[in-house]
């Protein structure tokens, strides 16, 4: 019997991923200040206390890439959660800076696991003719994440202290953990000798998934700079307060147009949709270069949201229709690890290009990447047959 798309293991997969993706971006938005106002951190640690948690997700997705098929889902599904619940009480007690900096990567690589054992997990859930739709639906929790996270992170670590948000950082990694239990994971049979085996390459990375994950990685790479210098930017052009404004807009542009273009994918295939919504955020980026008022940037945030919103979903969705279904788990996992290292390492680098040459040139810089991404999609995927029929 068909599966339906609204099933109950659907609903608490997506609905757990909210409440992570939440965790992530209020802690992302005040974490900085905290670490210059409590610890006495420079501005280089402080960015270092943010992207540490990255980087521990990095490392998270890669070890239980490789344990996905080795080892019982339900379990590591968890003993994520379970340490996700512990990072959070890591935050209440003051460590020193190197004890913080401890706390954010032990809390990331918990964070890494769990979302990646609910990556694999929800591919299960979804029916295969609706793959594109389903994703898109699923992944929803990240930009409702990045538009009420800084926003809740602000007003209450602003009105109440920084204590306060950690209860909330522990209430949101409480609550998916009372849920987990509930996900009917699906495990995967493997035979004695593999898990014997050392872990290779291919344990860790589904190679039919590589090669969009590199284009992965550059887009990823080009949006890190908007969550971490709009607030910065926006100042500089005289409109700060448009900065948090700016994330609501995004979420909610996307939550409006994700689920008409997982349908799109579906019934036309991919280049029909990737092609005009990478050309949507190189035009967002290309005119956050010359906004200089609210009304700007929010029209900026609906075309990046309508770009940027679009195609990472649809990418997903791509690496697990080129890959084989008994390692779509896998193939998960491939792409947010480049996505992570996008996420983690682009702000370094645009913020040295940021200092040399200014925002507004960054981000022309940035919309000829995004060109780029484009072109490396067509070379390798966009121009497969594959790519050009529906599902």
């Amino acid at each position: 019997m068909p599966i339906k798309l609204w099933n109950k293991n659907f609903i608490l997969t997506l609905v757990s991923n909210i409440f992570y993706a939440l965790v992530f971006f209020t802690l992302m938005a005040t974490i900085a200040e905290y670490s210059v106002t409590r610890y006495g951190a420079t501005e280089a640690i402080a960015g270092l206390c943010v992207s540490i948690f990255v980087i521990g997700a990095l490392f998270a997705r890669i070890v239980s890439g490789f344990l996905l098929d080795t080892a019982k889902r339900r379990t590591l599904l968890f003993i994520g959660g379970a340490l996700s619940v512990l990072g959070s009480l890591l935050y209440f007690i003051p460590l020193g800076l190197v004890g913080f900096l401890a706390v954010r990567t032990i809390n990331g690589m918990a964070w890494g696991v769990v979302c990646n054992l609910l990556n694999a997990a929800v591919i299960d859930f979804i029916p295969p003719g609706r793959l594109g739709e389903g994703i898109g639906y699923y992944t929803m929790g990240n930009p409702i994440g990045s538009g009420l996270g800084p926003l809740i992170g602000i007003f209450i670590a602003s009105r109440f202290g920084m204590t306060a948000e950690f209860a909330f950082i522990l209430a949101a990694n409480l609550l998916p953990l009372i849920l987990l239990p509930l996900i009917g994971v699906k495990e995967r049979e493997v035979s004695a000798p593999k898990k014997a085996a050392r872990p290779r390459l291919s344990d860790i990375f589904e190679k039919r998934a590589l090669p969009i994950s590199a284009v992965t990685l550059l887009m990823t790479t080009c949006f890190s700079a908007l969550p971490a210098f709009m607030q910065l930017y926006t100042a500089q052009r005289g409109v700060g307060w448009v900065a948090p404004f700016y994330f609501i807009a995004y979420s909610a542009m996307v939550v409006i147009i994700r689920p008409p273009s997982g349908k799109i994918l579906d019934r036309y295939g991919d280049n029909p949709l990737i092609t005009p919504t990478m050309l949507l955020f190189c035009a967002g980026v290309f005119l956050l270069s010359l906004a200089g008022s609210a009304a700007w940037f929010f029209a900026c945030a609906a075309l990046c949201a309508a770009g940027y919103g679009s195609f990472f979903s649809a990418f997903q969705a791509i690496a697990v229709k080129v890959s084989p279904p008994e390692r779509s788990g896998l193939a998960m996992s491939t792409i947010y690890i480049f996505a992570d290292t996008g996420m983690g390492v682009g702000p370094f680098i645009w913020g040295g290009v940021v200092s040399a040459l200014g925002y507004s040139r960054t981000f022309m810089i940035e919309a000829v990447a995004v060109l780029i991404a484009l072109a490396l999609y067509y070379a390798a995927h966009g121009r497969l047959p594959a790519a050009k029929r529906k599902r």
